[in-house]
This record gives structure tokens, C-alpha cells and sequence, in this order.
């Protein structure tokens, strides 16, 4: 027996394209979220960095300013005992010695300006770099642009197999349940499209017999040829569609006539195969057409081309009306002809037409 789900070719489709909708919305929006988180954390690090940068170069400068006033102000002291020492008039030596003194003084406080001046441009620099939240954010979506085309290759550089064997990441774990929620969304969807699909209706086969019954020898001998038949059958459709024509509109095939109906409906076909060969293609260029066909229920008084089972097998007779048949070229009743219990299979009605050029 056949397993799992079984669903028509058209319910297949709609199943396969609500699935694929599905799924492709739903990875659409598990790559967005993932994209979106991954980019405000990287935002949020970028501005964080930005900030502690700037709040370590404003400690640094605070601390070289401080360093660079209270060198100014020894600076500025030495020079005022300096400038003393001249007043008094004291020796050479001790002004030799506060002057070395005042000069080292104002060495030093130069170089501490001069650290404290780069210390402040550095720290302007770096407040200068730091962002806002948005302005973070579109940072990263830019170097997020740039990395998209390498990650790819980036991703086929990885041999399967090669991934560390440590546990799983929190996020890891979080995207192969959404990966199964979107897989279990995608299948529910299907087989909502799927039932939405109503199921394809189970062919009928039509039995098609091929009548070609012999005529029975329980029949008293045949004594006077009314239509056409074959006493051997082999031609029961060919004789029934031309017995039907002579009842129905008078008109009697001549041989070369019927000899082309026979050839147009070969031995063995079924009476509604016949009827479509004999409407489509026309066994002869000047004579009636069939224009038209069709399947109705049996009624003994119309003249109709009758499918049934005679003692033989199965037989094709056209009815004359009045519980008679034209069968094997020749008026019986139907009873007669008739299998024991055997009832009317096929009963079809033939609309002709004549032609110009009569018979």
C-alpha cells in the first residue's frame, strides 16, 4: 500500500507553493530579525567603545592639565626668586643657583604644556567621534554592506564537520527552533492549500466491448436479407450504424459504400469508437453524414443502435422499433437475439444528415 501523504497532482501543486510561500516569508523574517539584532548589538558596541575612548582621553587630559598648571605655577615661582635675588643684589653663585633652578622649572612646565596640548587634541578627536544611537546604527549597516560580499565565501570556507564540538550558543539554539516553527508553519500551510483543492474525481473507465458476435445457431435459417450483417459477425457496428441509416432515413449503402464503412471501422471496435471514426472521417465523399451522436436510455419504439450480450458475446443490432432488431442482416426480436437475462448495455441515437448528391 502506498505511504505517506497521498494527494492529487493538483493538490501537490498548491501544496508545494504554499509551502514554499510560507517558508520563504518565514526565513525572510528569521534573517531580518537576526540582521536587526546583530546590528544593534554592534551599534551598541561601537558607540560604547566610542564613549569609553573619549571618557579615558578626558581622564588623561585632566590629569596632564593638572600637571601642566602646577608646573606654571613652579615655573612662575622660580622666576619671581629669580628676579629677587637680582634686587638684592646677592652673589653670583647663589644666583647662579636659583637661576639653573628657574630655567629647569621652565623646562619643565614647556614640556608639560606641550603634553597637555596633545592630550586635549587627542581627547577633542575622540568626543568628536562618538556617536548617537542612529548615527551608530547606520555605521554598522554600512560595514554590514561591505562584509555581505565576502560572507558567503566566507561561510563556503568552513568544511562541514569542522565546527567546534563545545556546547551551543544561546542564539544558536534560538535559530534552529525558529528554523523548526517555520518548517512546522510551512507544512501547516501546505496542507491548509492542499485540502482547499478539492480531489481530482476518479475516471470512469467506460467499457468499450468490441461486438463482434456471430449469429446464433438456435435461429431458424435465414431466409430473407433485409440490411446488412454478416452472418459470421465481424462487422456487427459496421451493420448496425448501416441498418440504422436505412431505418432511420431510408437510405441503403450501396456495396462499394458499405465496403468503405467496414474499412473505416475495423473489426472489433466498439460502437462508440465507430461513431467517432464515422462523424470525423466519412467512408465516402458523396453520401449522408453523421453529424451528431449520443448516449440515451432505451425505449423499444425508436430506431436506435442497441449494445447488448446475444448467446455469442457481445453483439451491436440497430432497433426498429416494436421490440424488433436489424440484426445479421436480418429482422428478429430482440428477446431472440439476447443472451438469458441479459439487459441493454449501450443504446445510442445517430442524427444524419444527406448530402447533395443522394444515394
Amino acid at each position: 500500500k502506498p505511504k505517506g501523504l497521498q494527494l492529487s497532482a493538483a493538490q501537490w501543486k498548491a501544496y508545494g507553493a504554499a509551502y514554499s510561500a510560507s517558508a520563504k516569508a518565514g526565513y525572510a523574517t528569521l534573517a531580518a530579525q537576526n540582521r536587526a539584532i546583530a546590528l544593534h548589538n554592534a551599534a551598541n558596541t561601537l558607540q560604547a567603545s566610542r564613549l569609553q575612548a573619549a571618557l579615558s582621553l578626558q581622564k588623561k587630559v585632566a590629569v596632564a592639565h593638572a600637571n601642566a598648571r602646577t608646573a606654571a605655577i613652579a615655573s612662575y615661582a622660580a622666576s619671581q626668586t629669580y628676579r629677587q635675588s637680582i634686587l638684592a643684589h646677592q652673589n653670583i653663585a647663589l644666583k647662579t643657583r636659583i637661576y639653573a633652578d628657574f630655567e629647569r622649572h621652565v623646562l619643565l612646565a614647556g614640556r608639560l604644556q606641550y603634553i597637555y596640548q596633545g592630550e586635549k587634541v587627542y581627547a577633542h578627536n575622540a568626543v568628536m567621534r562618538t556617536l548617537t544611537s542612529q548615527q551608530a546604527l547606520n555605521t554598522e549597516e554600512q560595514r554590514f554592506a561591505r562584509a555581505s560580499k565576502t560572507a558567503k565565501a566566507a561561510a563556503r570556507s568552513v568544511a562541514p564537520g569542522k565546527a567546534s564540538t563545545g556546547a551551543k550558543s544561546a542564539q544558536a539554539l534560538a535559530d534552529k527552533a525558529a528554523v523548526n516553527t517555520i518548517k512546522a508553519q510551512a507544512k501547516a500551510a501546505g496542507m491548509a492549500a492542499a485540502l482547499a483543492v478539492p480531489p481530482a474525481p476518479k475516471k470512469k473507465t467506460a467499457a468499450k466491448k468490441s461486438r463482434t458476435a456471430p449469429r446464433p445457431q438456435t435461429l431458424a435459417p435465414l431466409k430473407f436479407l433485409h440490411g446488412f450483417g454478416n452472418p459470421d459477425g465481424e462487422d456487427c457496428v459496421a451493420a448496425a450504424i448501416a441498418n440504422h441509416l436505412l431505418c432511420d432515413k431510408g437510405i441503403r449503402l450501396s456495396p462499394a459504400q458499405y465496403l468503405a464503412l467496414t474499412e473505416t471501422v475495423p473489426d472489433g471496435s466498439s460502437i462508440e469508437d465507430a461513431l467517432f471514426r464515422v462523424m470525423v472521417s466519412p467512408p465516402w465523399k458523396d453520401g449522408p453524414n453523421l453529424i451528431g451522436y449520443c448516449e440515451v436510455p432505451f425505449c423499444p419504439s425508436r430506431v436506435l443502435v442497441l449494445g447488448y450480450e446475444a448467446e455469442e458475446g457481445p453483439h451491436a443490432a440497430a432497433s426498429v422499433g416494436n421490440g424488433f432488431v436489424l440484426s445479421w442482416g436480418e429482422v428478429l426480436q430482440l428477446k431472440a437475439t439476447q443472451a438469458a437475462g441479459a439487459q441493454i448495455e449501450e443504446c445510442w441515437n445517430l442524427a444524419w444528415i444527406r448530402h447533395r448528391t443522394t444515394l
